[in-house]
Protein backbone atom coordinates (compact mmCIF):
# COMPACT_ATOMS: atom_id res chain seq x y z
CA UNK A 1 0.00 0.00 0.00
CA UNK A 2 1.01 3.67 -0.61
CA UNK A 3 0.91 5.67 2.86
CA UNK A 4 1.20 9.47 3.26
CA UNK A 5 3.21 10.21 6.58
CA UNK A 6 1.68 13.54 7.78
CA UNK A 7 3.75 15.40 10.69
CA UNK A 8 5.10 18.96 11.67
CA UNK A 9 8.19 17.30 13.50
CA UNK A 10 10.88 15.16 11.06
CA UNK A 11 12.09 12.63 13.86
CA UNK A 12 8.40 10.99 14.48
CA UNK A 13 7.98 11.48 10.91
CA UNK A 14 11.16 9.54 9.76
CA UNK A 15 10.76 7.08 12.37
CA UNK A 16 7.10 6.40 11.30
CA UNK A 17 8.04 6.12 7.31
CA UNK A 18 10.60 3.32 8.35
CA UNK A 19 8.44 1.07 10.11
CA UNK A 20 5.75 1.57 7.34
CA UNK A 21 8.74 0.53 4.80
CA UNK A 22 9.60 -2.29 7.08
CA UNK A 23 6.13 -3.38 6.80
CA UNK A 24 6.61 -3.89 2.80
CA UNK A 25 4.41 -0.74 2.16
CA UNK A 26 5.92 2.47 0.52
CA UNK A 27 6.21 5.46 2.62
CA UNK A 28 5.67 9.09 1.66
CA UNK A 29 5.71 12.10 3.67
CA UNK A 30 4.64 15.31 3.99
CA UNK A 31 5.42 18.50 7.13
CA UNK A 32 2.22 20.16 6.70
CA UNK A 33 -1.30 19.59 5.65
CA UNK A 34 -0.79 22.00 2.65
CA UNK A 35 2.04 19.72 1.37
CA UNK A 36 -0.51 16.74 1.95
CA UNK A 37 -3.29 17.85 0.01
CA UNK A 38 -0.46 18.61 -2.71
CA UNK A 39 0.43 15.08 -2.76
CA UNK A 40 -2.97 13.94 -2.94
CA UNK A 41 -4.28 15.70 -5.57
CA UNK A 42 -0.48 14.25 -7.87
CA UNK A 43 -1.29 10.50 -6.85
CA UNK A 44 -3.26 7.98 -5.06
CA UNK A 45 -2.37 6.78 -1.12
CA UNK A 46 -4.24 4.17 0.63
CA UNK A 47 -4.00 5.31 3.26
CA UNK A 48 -2.44 8.66 5.44
CA UNK A 49 -1.30 9.18 8.69
CA UNK A 50 -1.64 12.52 10.43
CA UNK A 51 -0.23 13.88 13.42
CA UNK A 52 -3.10 16.08 15.37
CA UNK A 53 -0.15 18.80 15.53
CA UNK A 54 0.30 18.95 11.96
CA UNK A 55 0.52 22.84 10.62
CA UNK A 56 -2.45 24.10 8.14
CA UNK A 57 -6.19 23.03 8.42
CA UNK A 58 -6.46 21.46 12.14
CA UNK A 59 -6.77 17.50 11.78
CA UNK A 60 -10.55 17.20 11.64
CA UNK A 61 -10.65 19.99 9.17
CA UNK A 62 -7.11 18.16 6.95
CA UNK A 63 -9.56 14.80 7.55
CA UNK A 64 -12.83 15.90 6.06
CA UNK A 65 -10.81 17.32 3.08
CA UNK A 66 -9.22 14.19 2.23
CA UNK A 67 -12.59 12.14 2.78
CA UNK A 68 -14.71 14.55 1.02
CA UNK A 69 -16.79 12.60 -1.14
CA UNK A 70 -15.94 12.91 -4.80
CA UNK A 71 -16.06 11.22 -8.14
CA UNK A 72 -13.09 9.11 -6.89
CA UNK A 73 -14.31 5.87 -5.07
CA UNK A 74 -10.25 5.57 -4.14
CA UNK A 75 -9.97 7.77 -0.97
CA UNK A 76 -7.00 7.28 1.40
CA UNK A 77 -7.60 6.01 4.65
CA UNK A 78 -7.23 8.54 7.43
CA UNK A 79 -5.50 7.33 10.86
CA UNK A 80 -4.70 10.46 13.13
CA UNK A 81 -1.59 10.35 15.45
CA UNK A 82 -2.07 11.93 18.53
CA UNK A 83 0.16 12.34 21.90
CA UNK A 84 -3.12 12.49 23.42
CA UNK A 85 -6.60 10.50 22.86
CA UNK A 86 -10.18 10.38 24.60
CA UNK A 87 -13.21 9.74 23.37
CA UNK A 88 -14.93 12.77 22.83
CA UNK A 89 -11.99 13.37 20.44
CA UNK A 90 -12.00 9.90 18.87
CA UNK A 91 -15.88 10.50 18.13
CA UNK A 92 -15.12 13.89 16.56
CA UNK A 93 -12.60 11.93 14.24
CA UNK A 94 -14.34 9.50 13.11
CA UNK A 95 -17.51 11.70 12.18
CA UNK A 96 -14.48 13.51 10.25
CA UNK A 97 -13.60 10.37 8.63
CA UNK A 98 -11.01 9.07 10.11
CA UNK A 99 -10.58 4.90 10.58
CA UNK A 100 -8.54 5.03 13.86
CA UNK A 101 -6.63 7.04 15.98
CA UNK A 102 -3.46 6.11 17.26
CA UNK A 103 -0.63 7.44 20.17
CA UNK A 104 2.30 8.72 18.91
CA UNK A 105 4.85 7.21 18.51
CA UNK A 106 2.51 4.41 17.30
CA UNK A 107 4.69 1.02 17.67
CA UNK A 108 5.36 -1.19 14.42
CA UNK A 109 3.28 -3.63 16.20
CA UNK A 110 0.16 -1.35 16.22
CA UNK A 111 1.43 -0.03 12.98
CA UNK A 112 1.37 -3.40 11.46
CA UNK A 113 -2.57 -4.10 13.00
CA UNK A 114 -3.54 -0.67 11.52
CA UNK A 115 -2.39 -1.53 8.42
CA UNK A 116 -3.26 -4.56 8.10
CA UNK A 117 -6.74 -3.87 8.95
CA UNK A 118 -7.31 -1.41 6.30
CA UNK A 119 -5.31 -3.37 3.47
CA UNK A 120 -7.91 -6.47 3.72
CA UNK A 121 -10.65 -4.35 4.00
CA UNK A 122 -9.79 -2.78 0.33
CA UNK A 123 -11.06 -4.26 -2.35
CA UNK A 124 -9.67 -5.52 -5.93
CA UNK A 125 -10.84 -2.51 -7.40
CA UNK A 126 -9.50 -0.39 -4.88
CA UNK A 127 -12.91 1.10 -3.01
CA UNK A 128 -13.06 0.78 0.99
CA UNK A 129 -15.88 -0.48 2.19
CA UNK A 130 -16.65 1.64 5.38
CA UNK A 131 -18.93 -0.38 7.14
CA UNK A 132 -15.87 -3.28 8.02
CA UNK A 133 -13.14 -1.15 9.02
CA UNK A 134 -14.12 -0.60 12.64
CA UNK A 135 -12.96 2.82 14.12
CA UNK A 136 -10.32 2.50 16.93
CA UNK A 137 -8.54 4.70 19.00
CA UNK A 138 -5.59 2.91 20.83
CA UNK A 139 -4.03 3.95 23.56
CA UNK A 140 -0.38 2.06 23.70
CA UNK A 141 0.02 3.59 27.13
CA UNK A 142 -3.49 2.25 28.37
CA UNK A 143 -2.58 -1.24 26.48
CA UNK A 144 -6.27 -1.10 25.30
CA UNK A 145 -8.49 0.52 22.88
CA UNK A 146 -10.26 4.07 24.46
CA UNK A 147 -13.09 3.28 22.52
CA UNK A 148 -13.95 0.80 19.80
CA UNK A 149 -17.27 2.50 17.87
CA UNK A 150 -17.26 2.32 14.28
CA UNK A 151 -17.32 5.86 13.00
CA UNK A 152 -20.90 6.00 11.69
CA UNK A 153 -22.57 4.58 14.51
CA UNK A 154 -21.08 7.55 16.82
Amino acid sequence: MRVLVIDHDADPRDLVCLCVSILGHTAEEASNTHQALQALSQQPYDVVLIDTLTPGPNVLEATQLIRAPCSDPQRPAVVVVSADLDPEQCTALFHAGALEAVTRPPSIELLRGVLSRIEHAIQPDGTEPAATIPGACHDQRRGHPVVVQHRDEA
